[in-house]
């Protein structure tokens, strides 16, 4: 798979929000490759301390160290075939290959936890088995000529790894619980809806990983005998989160994107109508350059979310394109922006479906801002940036990515402004 392939291209009017998502993941599993020998090299260096330095018997050590090591060879092996798996999903049939691609992700996410526990395992098993006398001999001789407080920790090692398998148990169970979650997430042709779907089922997996981790330093404190105080603040930070967490699920569950969609807060107060007036062009994806995005617990919307310019014969027409996610901040992420680089194809398809019924009311309709040519003392074309500059003083810039808009906007805007127009390269 070439790289091209791979980096999603802000260029490519046919790249989609399920595109991107797709690539992002296959970027991710390929760097877990040298996440993979990293840590191989890290076990290999352990293990030849453990075994010269600290006298550790080596069979243990190839037990442990070894059988980690073919873990993680195996956990290479299982992304290469994930890899395979996700580049194999057809993002161009539509928002629906999302949904199929959040499954295979969550499948092969389960069995890479899955293959992790039963190797670790199995390997403490044998070590327990055949070498808990050496073992014993082991932790008795450091016992016996470290400090009493450090004898103790060394005595209550069972105890961490006893910690260490519940936590690696409890990992993969929820791994397995997201993946049933995520088979269950409704099919629909909304990529928004269903990428809030799945958010939900992000957080709710967080709170359920957050648990067993504030129960472990909770007792962690108690081992070490930390001042009471401080375990009182720390646990009444942790409820706080948790609290927290809730509330952010609540919010991003009542998201609805379908009333997001229809609501119409316009810049301009009052929108003026011209009579005879008619579209001459429309540029699909455009950004104002002065966006802002904010966010509270998970839920927020951006302040500009114009994403089309329409020409007329009377003024410009800033409007913004029903797409998915509309304006909307959910989590991460950001739809105005990201609906620019990487979904324009969309903003196309319904924009030129709402020009064909030829009517400037159905424009009107989704209008966030225009500005008549009357109004216009200086407009600048700068390659893909466009800068308007009013008789009252205010200015307001927009840029868009496809060139092939440079020169039809270029014609008409030199028509209707005349001197007033400045082209720059």
């Amino acid at each position: 798979m070439s790289l091209k392939k791979i980096i999603p291209n802000p260029f490519d009017q046919n790249t989609t929000l399920s595109g991107v998502a797709q690539k992002a993941e296959i970027i991710k599993e390929g760097v877990g490759f040298v996440n993979i020998f990293k840590k191989i090299f890290v076990l290999l260096i352990l293990g030849f301390i453990l075994v010269s330095h600290l006298g550790v018997p080596k069979e243990v050590i190839l037990l442990l160290v070894g059988g980690e090591i073919l873990v993680r060879l195996f956990i290479g092996y299982t992304k290469i075939k994930e890899i395979k798996a996700v580049g194999s999903i057809d993002t161009k049939s539509g928002p629906k290959s999302y949904r199929q691609l959040l499954i295979t992700n969550g499948y092969w996410e389960f069995l890479k936890s899955a293959v992790s526990l039963f190797g670790n395992g199995l390997s403490l098993l044998l070590v327990l088995i055949f070498f808990s006398k050496d073992i014993i001999d082991f932790l008795g001789y450091y016992s016996s000529i470290l400090p009493s407080g450090m004898s103790v920790q060394l005595a209550s090692l069972r105890y961490f790894i006893f910690a260490f398998i519940i936590f690696r148990v409890f990992e993969c169970l929820v791994k397995f619980v997201g993946y049933g979650w995520v088979k269950n997430i409704k099919e629909t042709d909304d990529f928004a809806e269903m990428d809030r779907e799945y958010l939900v089922i992000e957080k709710k997996l967080k709170l359920l990983t957050l648990v067993p981790i504030v129960v472990l330093i909770l007792w962690v404190f108690y081992f070490f005998r930390v001042p009471y105080n401080i375990s009182l603040v720390f646990g009444g930070a942790m409820v706080l989160m948790i609290v927290l967490s809730f509330v952010s699920i609540k919010r991003v569950q009542n998201v609805d994107f379908r009333s997001k969609n229809k609501n119409n807060e316009r810049v301009s107060p009052q929108l003026r109508h011209y009579a005879n007036e008619k579209v001459v062009l429309a540029i699909f994806g455009i950004m104002k350059t002065s966006v802002r995005s904010f966010s509270v617990l998970g839920v927020g919307k951006t302040n500009c979310p114009e994403n089309s310019l329409i020409l007329t014969n009377t003024r410009l027409l800033m409007v913004e394109v029903p797409v998915s996610g509309g304006s909307a901040v959910v989590g991460d992420r950001q739809y105005t922006p990201d609906n620019f680089f990487f979904n324009r194809g969309e903003i196309r398809n319904k924009g030129e479906e709402i020009l064909r019924t030829n009517t400037i009311s159905k424009v009107l309709e989704i209008t966030k801002n225009d500005v008549a040519y009357g109004d216009i003392k200086h407009l600048t074309l700068k390659n893909t940036k466009i800068v308007i500059e009013k008789f009252s003083g205010e200015k307001l810039s927009y840029f868009f990515m496809d060139k092939e808009y440079i020169a039809p906007l270029s014609k008409v805007l030199r028509e209707y402004l005349q001197e007033r127009f400045v082209e720059k390269t």
